[in-house]
């Protein structure tokens, strides 16, 4: 039996007015939502400080999300985002992955969301 690969993906959260509490906020809010569901990994995006002489520090991405999902487990997460966005005004997200060997892009709130979604539907017919 083959072992499918995880699909990657990077999540960005954001708000209408970039508020960076609320992002951070809404962000680990997201993040716990997402490790109670079907994921392989689901972490806060971290990027390595490099100050010449200085010790090594890890900076949190404000809003990031970097997962791995099973393709099996992809339209869970979906429907998990799509819900999420809809339950408070102002949330956006974007993401970008390789999907079933596709490259996805997209960035929006619930209304460009489903729209994305319409056509992801299409293009699989």
């Amino acid at each position: 039996m083959q072992k499918e690969n995880p699909a990657k993906i990077l999540l960005q959260v954001k708000t209408e007015d970039g508020d960076p509490d609320e992002v951070d906020q809404l962000t680990r809010q997201l993040l716990m939502e997402l490790r109670d569901e079907d994921v392989e990994s689901a972490e806060l995006v971290r990027e390595a400080s490099q100050t010449k002489g200085a010790k090594s520090v890890e900076a949190i991405t404000l809003g990031a999300i970097v997962m791995a999902v099973l393709p099996k487990a992809v339209p869970k997460i979906i429907e998990l985002l799509q819900a999420w966005i809809e339950r408070g005004t102002g949330r956006r997200v974007s993401f970008k992955g390789n999907i079933g060997g596709e490259n996805v892009e997209f960035e929006g709130d619930s209304k460009d969301f489903k729209v994305f979604l319409e056509s992801l539907e299409n293009s699989k017919k």
